[in-house]
């Protein structure tokens, strides 16, 4: 039996046999150059991740001391990121970007191998935001300095409502959940895109 295989603009005649022989060997060959390429942008993201951390003489292994811990609690991320004299290097992706105040915010997630995530609110300049809302990529190695660390769960809710004589009273609330990500926020100093295909 012959069957009519159509390779870009060339046709060839071709039995099942060989159809299959050679359907396999672009498959294998194909997964090969996948192989190789995502090697590539690893490559190119180790590269750019270490010349950050060298320009900025960032902290990169801060996460460390918290990956053999049972439980991380909100102090041990403030240890690990708060009263450093230097800047920290984080992986994240872009989540949005808006004004607040006059300033441009980003926002990351970025996860950890220690089973929690950061929520990076990062002030950044009018140059990030182009690079940020302007590029394809939402994949950043990201160089912040870091003001303050919070668990998500941990908020004050103010209500205001008026009683009866129409004067507006207000109450604050402790709102607690468990959660395991932490709201980060700092100023960002740099940040590069970085290839997702890589991971």
């Amino acid at each position: 039996m012959c069957d009519w295989l159509t390779i870009g603009v060339l046709r060839m005649k071709t039995t099942s046999s060989k159809l299959i022989s050679l359907a396999v060997s672009a498959l294998v060959g194909g997964g090969v150059l996948c192989g190789c390429r995502q090697k590539e942008h690893q490559t190119q993201n180790q590269a750019t991740l270490h010349d950050l951390a060298i320009k900025y003489a960032a902290t990169q292994d801060w996460e460390k001391a918290l990956t053999n811990k049972t439980r991380v609690f909100t102090i041990d991320v403030q240890d690990a990121l708060l009263n450093k004299s230097t800047a920290f290097e984080f992986t994240g992706t872009l989540e949005d970007v808006r004004r607040d105040g006059g300033h441009v915010v980003a926002h990351f997630t970025v996860p950890t191998a220690a089973g929690f995530s950061l929520s990076l609110s990062l002030t950044c300049t009018e140059d990030q935001r182009k690079i940020l809302t302007h590029s394809w990529p939402d994949h950043y190695a990201i160089i912040a300095d870091i003001q303050k660390v919070v668990k998500q769960g941990d908020l004050n809710v103010v209500v205001a409502a008026r009683d009866e004589s129409g004067e507006i009273e207000e109450q604050t609330f402790e709102v607690n959940w468990d959660t395991d990500t932490y709201w980060v926020t700092g100023t960002c100093r740099d940040l590069r895109a970085l290839d997702k295909l890589a991971e």
